[in-house]
Order: structure tokens, then sequence, then C-alpha cells
């Protein structure tokens, strides 16, 4: 989104740049587009339990790795069980995308 705005100013207000630089900048949003296709939140949530479970340093502070840890996660770094996790005010405020990388 951030990039469309930037690349429509360049264009309104820079047009002579804009074309200089329009493939570089087009290569850049190709680029962007591909990472956005291919994350991959469960991934990278599973990735994440791996380093917690096996460093107590991290475990110990998950609310300050992020607030949505203690949501879904006991202090072991292990799931809470599903009815824990709905119990919490804060899971209902989670955007779905979150919610479903989780479970």
């Amino acid at each position: 989104m951030v990039l469309v705005k930037q690349k429509n100013i360049l264009k309104k207000n820079y047009p002579n740049l804009y074309e200089k630089q329009k493939n570089e900048i087009d290569k850049i949003e190709r680029r962007y587009q591909f990472d956005y296709m291919m994350y991959d939140a469960a991934d990278n949530i599973e990735k994440t339990l791996s380093v917690l479970k096996n460093n107590d340093k991290y475990r110990n502070n998950l609310n300050k790795i992020s607030p949505v840890l203690e949501i879904f996660l006991n202090k072991d770094a292990n799931f809470k069980n599903f009815g824990e996790i709905i119990k919490n005010n804060k899971f209902y405020k989670l955007d779905k995308r979150i919610i479903y990388a989780f479970l």
C-alpha cells in the first residue's frame, strides 16, 4: 500500500524521475508482491515456538516478545487448551489471520 502511494506521488510530482526509475520501481514492486504471496505465518510461528522451547530467557518473557503469545501459550511455550484460549478477551480482538496461523 505504501509503495503504491509513493509510486503515485512520484508519477504525479516527478514524472521525469519516475520514468528514469520505472524499471527499478517495478522490480521492487514485484519483489514485494512475491514476498507477500509467499509469507507463511504458520511456519514463522513454528520457528518461534522452537526457539522459545529451547531458550528459558525468551520463554520467561512471552509478554515482552509479543502480547499475542501469552494468549495461546503457557509459560513452558506449549499451547494452552482451546477453552483457555477463547476465555481470554484479547483473543477476540485479534485479526483472524493471526488466529488462523496459530490454530
